[in-house]
């Protein structure tokens, strides 16, 4: 295949380059990329083999710091909230109705990290909880069982009937024969949610400045239309789309216009104090217009097999 062929609908004319940097931990290291004409899915050029050197050990050190983990994760919580509220059996969600679930209800998180929103959802009653992340250390326990398994896709040899991926699967390269492993993950009347960055306003606005690119560990960023191809190509039915995009697309990407990275002290995702309440609370109502709109920078896809 053709360095500049899309790996998502297989256009290959009239691609476009886009050079990306490195600015979450402000190395701004160079990595090319490239933009779909067709389906405007923005991917990076070549595979890199080796990514544990763009994954340093406090990567997930957020996940321990309460400031850091409100303002970078709580976006993905907003949801579940609602996810998993109603006496603790039911799964609800913005638009989509609702899944009937019981205790036992088989579900995998993709991609989850340390657990934490794993240990969420047994809180409230959900035990046949569990996930899998190949960049942990090693498997983690709680209370004596495998809380996440340092493992890839393709060796779980077990049926869910939901599989989540929660801003994972952009960092995943082999995007359609992984689509096709999570097919085959699921029960027959099973679903798969993938929470994924979207290109949007805030990737028209801020270009390479845009937070959720990421290079390199995003290696595609997907559009509506690219994702939804990339589920017909691979036997899944796109049943919702709900954007749930937050303010952090705004404060993030204008820090690093600034050189602030992520994870700088300087960092808004550290210290309060360098954003007045004011401005966040305009980038809060921003993002809620964008996503009324469908143009805001993240979405939620709730997939089931065709």
């Amino acid at each position: 295949m053709s360095i500049n062929k899309c790996r998502i609908c297989l256009n290959e004319n009239s691609n476009s380059h886009f050079l990306a940097f490195e600015k979450m931990f402000g190395t701004n290291q160079s990595f090319d990329y490239f933009i779909c004409s067709e389906c405007g899915c923005l991917q990076i050029t070549e595979e890199i083999k080796d990514m544990r050197p763009h994954y340093p050990d406090d990567y997930y050190s957020f996940e321990e710091n309460k400031s850091l983990r409100k303002r970078l994760k709580e976006k993905v919580k907003r949801l579940y909230f609602k996810f998993a509220s109603t006496n603790h059996l039911r799964i609800e969600s913005q638009g989509l109705g609702a899944f009937d679930l019981n205790s036992d209800t088989k579900i995998l998180d993709i991609g989850c990290g340390r657990g934490n929103f794993i240990k969420f959802l047994k809180s409230k009653g959900l035990r046949n909880v569990s996930g899998v992340d190949p960049f942990v250390e090693k498997d983690i326990h709680l209370d004596g069982e495998v809380l996440v398994r340092k493992q890839h896709i393709e060796d779980i040899d077990e049926k869910f009937d939901i599989v989540m991926l929660h801003h994972s699967f952009e960092h995943i390269f082999e995007q359609v024969s992984t689509m096709e492993s999570l097919r085959n993950l699921l029960k027959e009347n099973g679903t798969l949610m993938i929470r994924i960055p979207l290109l949007g306003h805030a990737f028209d606005k801020y270009k390479e400045n845009w937070v959720s690119l990421d290079a390199p560990r995003h290696f595609f960023l997907h559009t509506e239309k690219s994702m939804k191809e990339l589920a017909f190509r691979t036997g899944f039915n796109v049943q919702n789309v709900v954007y749930d995009s937050t303010d952090f697309q705004f404060w993030g990407s204008e820090q690093y216009i600034n050189g602030i990275p992520l994870f700088s002290d300087k960092s808004y995702a550290k210290n309060d104090s360098v954003i007045e309440p004011e401005k966040i609370r305009e980038y809060q109502r921003l993002a809620k217009e964008l996503n009324e709109s469908a143009r805001g920078d993240q979405a939620c896809f709730y997939l089931t097999k065709s």
